[in-house]
């Protein structure tokens, strides 16, 4: 399947596996894996699958290059607030600018386009929280209308994710389903 895609969608691919690593107990360096056992980067790649297949995007044309990139890509800025790719960004930096660097602006405002509103501020301090869904859908129909690749994305990704719901635990299950 990836035989097809341009070059950058390879490296982007390279890339989420690297950020993706992290040291078991032998200190060995090994993928993250989802509650439902499969490996973290099935699901950038079963969602970058759902654009090809089912919503008959052209793997070859290179307009759609960026979407795909950020289609691998659109957990890892989240993930990095939630703990992942910590190993591998403490030699690197923080994961937007390195995407900006290796990728584009338009795979960042992608990514960014598809984030969850999880910060908040309180008492001068940012605060992490409850993910705000009227903000995230407003930020992501905002977005959309500049850039519809963050629609198509983000429902190639809820999709997946409803398709492995069974997998998670009862808490995110919630959450998805809201």
């Amino acid at each position: 399947f990836l035989e097809k895609m341009d070059v950058k969608v390879l490296e982007a691919f390279d890339f989420l596996i690297d950020f993706d690593k992290k040291k078991d107990a032998r200190g060995e360096w090994v993928q993250n894996v989802r509650n439902s056992g499969e490996l973290y980067v099935y699901h950038p790649l079963a969602v970058l699958r759902t654009l090809v297949e089912e919503f008959n995007f052209d793997p070859k044309d290179p307009r759609f290059t960026d979407l795909f990139v950020a289609s691998i890509l659109h957990d890892t800025f989240e993930d990095e607030f939630e703990g992942k790719g910590k190993n591998f960004w403490k030699e690197n930096g923080r994961v937007l600018p390195e995407i900006n660097r290796r990728f584009n602006p338009r795979v960042v405002d992608m990514i960014e386009g598809m984030t969850k509103d999880k910060k908040y501020i309180m008492d001068g301090k940012e605060k992490r929280g409850v993910v705000d869904d009227e903000k995230t859908f407003n930020n992501v129909m905002r977005l959309a209308l500049v850039n519809p690749g963050i629609l198509q994305i983000r429902l190639a990704d809820r999709l997946h994710n409803w398709r492995t719901i069974e997998g998670m635990k009862p808490a995110k299950k919630a959450e998805s389903v809201r």
